[in-house]
């Protein structure tokens, strides 16, 4: 099985990792709304791959309200979408990082842009 399947009411590693990070850094933004995108999958309705969409499917939706929008938005694209490879961050980390509470963490870009050129299962 994948690190992304969905069992009811048993969070996947993705989702156990959402909430503990998110849980984190939430209180340190000033709303209780932060940037969800995804990477690395084909994304309906044509199929096209992309290294960053709104996990709500909708372009200009990409903000969530709190972590709970966060893994709902997450689950719904995992249903809806083909996770599909390379695992490319910089695309989503450059977006995610102009668009949330965390503006000018050029630190974090950095680390997580040099985790391309590990593969993530």
């Amino acid at each position: 099985g994948s690190l992304h399947s969905l069992v009811p009411g048993v969070p996947n590693v993705y989702e156990a990792v959402m909430r503990t990070i998110g849980n984190i850094v939430l209180p340190i933004c000033s709303t209780d709304y932060i940037p969800a995108y995804g990477f690395g999958a084909k994304i309906p309705p044509h199929n096209n791959l992309s290294h960053c969409f709104a996990l709500s499917g909708v372009p200009e939706r990409y903000m969530v309200q709190g972590v709970d929008g966060l893994i709902n938005a997450y689950k719904s694209s995992v249903a809806n979408a083909q996770l599909h490879g390379p695992t490319i961050f910089s695309d989503v980390s450059d977006r995610f990082i102009s668009n949330s509470c965390f503006r000018g963490w050029t630190c974090c870009k950095l680390e997580i842009e040099s985790s391309d050129v590990c593969p993530v299962p």
